[in-house]
This record gives C-alpha cells, structure tokens and sequence, in this order.
C-alpha cells in the first residue's frame, strides 16, 4: 500500500514525517538552515544525515566535517552526508540550505563469535592523532569511523552511480555492504516527462520497508499516488515505478530492515 505522509512541523524548525505504525521506518526529518545552527540527538535507531543542499558544517558524535556541500539544489550536484549511530548528537552550522535526516530501527546484531568479535564494534584502543582504531577481530588498525558505533562521513567518491536508462543516473548511498544493519539509501533526480524503475540491491536479502522523500517541481507519480512538492510516502515492502510530470522530480529513498549476513 503507498501512502502519502505530510511533514509536520517540529518544535525545533524542522519538519517531520513520522512513520508510526511501520515495523522498521521511524521518521524522515528535513530542516532548513539559515544563520542558527541546528543541533538534534538521533532516536534509537540508524539514521543517515543527507545534506540537500547549501554548505555546512557537520558534527557528530565527535567528530567534525567542515564545509561539506556540492551543490545549490537537490537537483544538481552530488549527494553526501553522514551515518549517525543509534543515540548520537549532531549539528549543522555555518551554512545556508537543506539537509535530511532519516531514522530506522537498528535490527539486533547476532551473537558473536568470540569475545574478538563482541570488541570489535566500537573503536575502543584509538591510536593517538591517527583517527584509527585497533579492531581485535582482524588483529588490524582501521579508521575509527569504520566501526559500528561511530559516526561516518559518505562522501561521493564512495558512493556508486546507476546507469537506469534514457541518461538518468542513480546514486546508491548506502548499498546492503554497508556497516548500517538495517539501513540503505537512494537518490535519483527524474527528468520532466520520464519514467524509472530503480535497480534492486543485490546479493543479499532485501530491506523490508521502503519510504520516498520528494521535491517535485510538477507531480511526481509513484505507482498509483501522485504527489507534489515536498513530502513522504511509504511504499510498503518494494519501489514501484515512478514518474516525473511538468517538470523535474527529486526522488531520496530509504530501505529499512535487517540486512541478512
């Protein structure tokens, strides 16, 4: 069932979509920056914060990421943006425009294999001024935000392009090999008069949820429910085909459940 969900405002200026009954989604979040900054504690839960827009500082959970924007609109340019563990504080500042933040249910970890295992989730031995950590299950240092439990910036250089036909290109932000147990993301921008069917992921199971943040510049069609403007729907268990009329259509899609492996 595809249902459209209005952003509702927010307390703190920001405005969101709240997906209450849903088994894995809990909400889409978007703010709009302008001389405040924007400070927020993640709920309990994966999210993913998606700069929009504009350019701006970012803090996470101590870490820091200066001046990250790439373009003026959601329209052009490259998406980027930051993971955000279960619980985490973060801030933007010093920046103009939008960004947007999605939360999910963090799916339990399976039990580990060994006390190595169990260690390995957080970045407990940091090698001074480094930003690495010593992961007891490989035995190895790696980038402290390569752990589960740290915050980790996406920038488009590890983020891969679809080809999906007629010179549309999809951004896979967060593919099933990500760290996320139970998060993955998409971005596409629709021509005016187009129709797209993004791919599936592949070689694992599929997320269980699937949800739409949209900017259409005329009316977006997802499967059988036109929308306009800016908002959400939740698509149930799989991405219908989705068209763009009188004029272009920003299409961020989240896919919420466990991931299997």
């Amino acid at each position: 069932m595809i249902e459209s969900i209005a952003l509702t405002q927010a307390d703190d200026g920001s405005s969101a979509a709240s997906f209450e009954d849903s088994s894995w989604l809990l909400e889409a979040r978007v703010v709009e920056l302008a001389e405040t900054p924007y400070e927020r504690r993640t709920p309990d839960g994966e999210s993913f914060l998606l700069v929009l827009s504009g350019t701006h500082d970012l803090y996470a959970g101590g870490g820091s990421w200066m001046q990250r924007g790439l373009r003026e609109t959601p329209y052009e340019g490259r998406p980027l943006g930051v993971y955000l563990p279960p619980s985490t504080p973060y801030k933007l500042e010093n920046g103009r425009g939008f960004a947007l933040t999605w939360s999910v249910r963090q799916p339990e970890l399976p039990e580990p294999e060994s006390p190595k295992e169990s260690l390995s989730q957080k970045p407990l031995l940091q090698m001074s001024g480094s930003g690495k950590a010593f992961d007891p299950a490989t035995g190895t240092w790696k980038p402290k935000e390569a752990f589960l439990t740290s915050p980790e910036a996406i920038l488009p250089r590890r983020i891969a392009k679809l080809e999906i036909g007629d010179g549309v290109i999809a951004e896979r932000i967060l593919d099933l090999d990500y760290k996320s147990l139970g998060l993955c993301l998409d971005e596409v921008v629709i021509p005016d008069g187009a129709t797209i069917e993004l791919p599936e992921h592949s070689g694992r199971q599929q997320p269980r949820e699937v949800a739409i943040y949209h900017d259409a510049e005329g009316e977006l069609q997802i499967g059988d429910v036109t929308v306009r403007g800016r908002g959400a729907v939740r698509c149930g268990d799989s991405l219908p085909a989705l068209s763009a009329r009188g004029g272009r259509a920003y299409v961020n899609v989240c896919y919420a459940g466990p991931k299997a492996g």
